[in-house]
């Protein structure tokens, strides 16, 4: 890490935002302005786009082309309790801050950060990402649908797909075919229906905020509190 990098490109997007199972990822690809071609020789795309054995094969090529990578699990129980807009904000900045304490910030003099858009949060995230990396050159870029635009942002979608599908495995394992996890995966739905003949409280896994467990469950389906947005980071941040 003592060369002289110039610029960094981070591109920041997140798989698991919708589904009733398992944790939401967010996931940071960091690599060299210089190596962006080579992303895209590579022919890295929307991660949604690829077969499962594309994706493994891209995620297995990306470890050794970017600079660095990291991955943030927001667990159902947080999700559960948050507005989900402001808690993927949260997180996206506590993963800038660890790159920004990981990379020595004498080998790099300006940084581009690529988001898929998170809505309402574009304006306090460059704010606070002017913050994070004082004294750098920024360039900030939110965009809907940026996972298709810019191939660094298609890095970390690749990566933040192919670690939810490794959450979900052992789910699967354990409890028997989930299917992908979304409120309209007929799988997902019989699942849900047929464990909850026999579990008085659902795992920890499923996510109790989701209104599909109404009609399938009520006693298992809790409401957002809108009481507070905090996260478990913000109550370590007080102490």
């Amino acid at each position: 890490m003592g060369e002289d990098l110039h610029t960094l490109v981070v591109g920041i997007d997140e798989a698991g935002r919708g589904p009733i199972i398992g944790d939401m990822i967010i996931a940071f690809a960091v690599i060299r302005l210089q190596d962006i071609g080579r992303l895209e020789r590579l022919g890295v795309m929307d991660s949604k786009e690829l077969k499962p054995s594309r994706r493994i094969m891209l995620f297995h090529k990306l470890l050794s082309l970017l600079y660095m990578y990291l991955t943030l699990n927001i667990s159902p129980l947080l999700i559960d309790k948050c507005n989900m807009n402001k808690l993927t904000m949260k997180e996206i900045l506590e993963g800038l801050k660890i790159i920004s304490k990981i990379i020595p910030r004498n080998t790099y003099d300006s940084i581009h950060v690529y988001i898929d858009e998170v809505k309402g949060t574009s304006r306090i995230l460059e704010r606070e990402i002017h913050g994070i990396f004082h004294g750098k050159n920024l360039k900030f870029v939110m965009e809907e649908g940026a996972d298709k635009k810019y191939p660094v942002v298609s890095a970390a979608s690749i990566i933040a797909k192919y670690q939810r599908d490794l959450v979900l495995k052992p789910i699967s394992r354990l409890y028997g075919e989930i299917g992908s996890g979304y409120p309209s995966d007929p799988r997902t739905r019989e699942w849900l229906r047929r464990i909850s003949h026999n579990l008085h409280d659902p795992p920890l896994f499923v996510r109790r905020s989701w209104s599909t467990l109404k009609n399938i469950n009520p006693n298992w389906f809790k409401p957002k509190r809108r009481i507070s947005d905090k996260t478990i980071l913000d109550y370590f941040h007080n102490k």
